[in-house]
């Protein structure tokens, strides 16, 4: 299996095809977010 990806969206992003870390860099991003909510 290429971990080439198609320049289209993936709908059920998982651990296993998540070849970029976007679901840790969101989790991030989200956590950073919601911490620093009042400080706006």
């Amino acid at each position: 299996m290429s971990k080439f990806l198609p320049n289209l969206p993936i709908e059920n992003l998982t651990s296993e095809n998540d070849y970029l870390g976007i679901i840790d860099k969101g989790e991030i991003i989200k956590t950073f977010l919601h911490s620093n909510k009042y400080q706006f």
